[in-house]
């Protein structure tokens, strides 16, 4: 456990406690990444959670305790790199100013900031609330998916790992001001093709250009559930990025597990 976590009780006492509220969380001080939860047990009352020698050592402060959670132990938790930890902000304000630098994560069950300090938001929102970059996705049966990120190799596989199918056009409003300013950005498209779908070949247009006439994502990656990063630089952006998906055969299927957006100038 990094000394950069900042453990907490997530909920009041006196209160019912119902997840997220009332469990083990902490606050990742290193990214501001937000509050993350450790489901399936709570902390006590009062301070129990010890974080020493790498480890998370929750003794039984609950003796006391009449609320209907689990069977009321001691436990400690150790790092497990494998481990998905996903989190939340707390709040949803709205996002006015121009956006520098961002990341829309298809189909997560949560935000996360990556090493490089790009905060990965979730869409649809289903983890708890976050900041609102507006997004819409358009398309004919469009569905979200998701797996586990040990199931993916490659770059990001946490934002591979997840995405959205069938999706044609996806706007993203990064200046809600709506100013004539021109900003430049640097756009990277993640993929990855789930095992056990059908591929599907498209093509990709931004900003009303195509910039990949045909995208075999399982192809370029080298199988399926590997992640495929597709980077465009020198995108010019009024008020929105338009992203299209348009499959190369009738019928066919378009991929999109996220977009990382950053300004330039």
């Amino acid at each position: 456990m990094e000394a950069s976590l900042r453990l907490q009780h997530t909920g009041r006492v006196g209160e019912p406690h119902h997840l997220p509220l009332g469990v083990g969380g902490y606050y990742d001080l290193a990214r501001c990444g937000g509050t993350g939860n450790f489901g399936g047990f709570r902390s006590g009352c009062t301070n129990n959670l010890i974080v020493a020698g790498g480890v998370l050592s929750a003794p039984d402060y609950t003796r006391t305790c009449t609320c209907s959670y689990q069977m009321q132990t001691s436990l400690a938790l150790v790092p497990d790199e494998q481990a998905e930890m996903w989190t939340y902000t707390g709040q949803s304000p709205k996002i006015t100013t121009l956006v520098k630098r961002i990341g829309v994560n298809f189909g997560a069950p949560g935000d996360r900031t990556d090493d490089a300090g790009t905060q990965w938001l979730e869409y649809p929102s289903v983890g708890g609330k976050s900041p609102v970059v507006k997004v819409s996705v358009a398309g004919d049966k469009v569905d979200y998916f998701r797996q586990h990120a040990t199931t993916v190799e490659g770059p990001l596989a946490w934002v591979a790992a997840s995405g959205v199918r069938n999706a044609r056009k996806i706007t993203l409003d990064l200046d809600r001001k709506e100013s004539k300013a021109i900003k430049t950005y640097t756009v990277r498209l993640y993929f990855a093709q789930p095992a056990g779908v059908a591929p599907g070949v498209f093509s990709v247009a931004m900003q009303g250009s195509v910039v990949t006439p045909l995208l075999d994502v399982a192809r370029e990656a080298g199988g399926a559930n590997r992640s495929l990063v597709k980077e465009f630089r020198g995108v010019d952006v009024r008020n929105q990025l338009v992203i299209e998906l348009k499959p190369a055969q009738k019928g066919g299927a378009t991929l999109l597990s996220g977009i990382e957006i950053l300004a330039t100038n």
